[in-house]
């Protein structure tokens, strides 16, 4: 019997130490909503805050699915944040912090990581006035951190407005 109970002691103690303790460990959902592809974004993919990971992604699926009535064809992506991570304080005080730190840029942007096509959520503090919020015609079911437009969509952007303005160039002007 104490041989039993031994072992028993130990496979309790060996799965506290190979991570079971972080699955008991307390988290917040968050939600965001994303216009564009979410190409290499997996559910268990990271979410990083200034390089630091402080969570994964728990879901992907479009927002018609979850918001019938107001869902706008987005792609929802929902993720949960260790709070002993978060900078946000437990209770009421975190949607006031929560909504104050968005006020100030506070955006989730779908990056991407290298060569392998993997892709991550990245909390980034960005130009609210460049990337402002979406219009909802629903309340989140979930903490709500607004998105901007991925690395990629930015860098695609870029070269379409600089080949605007190079079409604008009288070149026979310059011929002069």
């Amino acid at each position: 019997g104490v041989f039993v109970l031994t072992a028993l002691a130990l496979l309790v103690g060996a799965l506290f130490a190979f991570g079971i303790r972080q699955r008991l460990e307390p988290k917040t959902l968050f939600e965001t909503y994303v216009t564009e592809d979410v190409e290499g974004l997996s559910v268990g993919s990271p979410v990083k805050l200034r390089g630091v990971p402080v969570g994964h992604v728990t879901r992907i699926n479009f927002t018609w699915n979850q918001y019938p009535d107001g869902g706008k064809g987005y792609v929802l992506v929902e993720f949960e944040i260790k709070d002993s991570i978060t900078p946000l304080p437990k209770g009421d005080g975190r949607d006031t912090r929560l909504l104050a730190e968005i006020r100030k840029g506070l955006r989730a942007r779908i990056k991407g990581q290298g060569i392998t096509g993997t892709s991550i959520v990245s909390l980034e503090y960005l130009d609210p006035e460049e990337n402002p919020p979406l219009k909802l015609d629903w309340k989140p079911a979930n903490h709500y951190i607004p998105s901007a437009p991925g690395q990629f969509s930015q860098m695609l952007s870029k070269k379409e407005k600089s080949l605007r303005n190079i079409e604008k160039v009288d070149f026979e002007l310059l011929n002069l």
